[in-house]
């Protein structure tokens, strides 16, 4: 007499379950690191277009020069033109020998929270002499 063996194919639930978990998993954890990815885009952009801000606004004051006799006020603060959800706030102190200390901070919004940049640079004055 012959015993026939009944050959066994495909895959138990155990085994199911247990690539399905694994799968999952790596899902998860691929999303994840796509959202910090989106998240770090997002501030990076935000860095760039507050630097952009604050490039724009120097040079709009770069054309009210010190030595020319005009009078500064100490604090500026308005919108920018070129980005104007963008508000702005400059301070200028004099730090002697003919510079300027310049604070500069820009202020946006980001998902329902106000966000703030500062810039610091030194701007020197050259006057020039009358003969």
């Amino acid at each position: 007499m012959v015993l026939s063996k009944k050959v066994k194919g495909g895959f138990t639930l155990l085994e199911i379950l247990i690539a399905l978990v694994i799968f999952v998993l790596g899902s998860v954890s691929i999303w994840s690191l796509f959202a910090v990815a989106v998240n770090t885009y997002n501030e990076s952009l935000d860095h760039q277009i507050a630097t952009l801000v604050a490039e724009s606004i120097m040079a709009e004051f770069e054309d009210v020069d010190v030595a020319k006799g005009k009078v500064l006020l100490p604090i500026y603060e308005g919108k920018s033109i070129h980005f104007p959800d963008y508000k702005y706030q400059l301070k200028w102190i004099d730090v002697g020998d003919d510079a300027l200390l310049i604070k500069l901070k820009i202020f946006y919004q980001r998902r329902g929270q106000e966000r703030e940049f500062e810039f610091r640079t030194v701007m020197y004055r050259s006057i020039q002499q009358e003969p």
